[in-house]
């Protein structure tokens, strides 16, 4: 599983593998694991290809990268 951060506040949107997911998340009263918020959220995929289709889709002006982590 991997794990994509949607920010709108930079308009960015980066992949995390899921070791480094479990290091770096955090719930935050404007951001949320598994749904978006106000500022945006942690979201789960399957696979890199599901995360690039919905950044397409839902957050076309955002940029899409991988966290080095990969």
């Amino acid at each position: 599983m991997i794990w994509m951060n949607s920010d709108k506040a930079t308009k960015k949107c980066k992949v995390h593998t899921q070791i480094a997911y479990t290091y770096i998340k955090k719930e935050t009263d404007l951001k949320r694991v598994g749904k978006l918020k106000r500022d945006g959220g942690w979201l789960p995929f399957e696979n890199h290809q599901e995360t690039w289709h919905l950044q397409q889709m839902e957050f076309p002006s955002y940029k899409l990268n991988d966290c080095p982590c990969r």
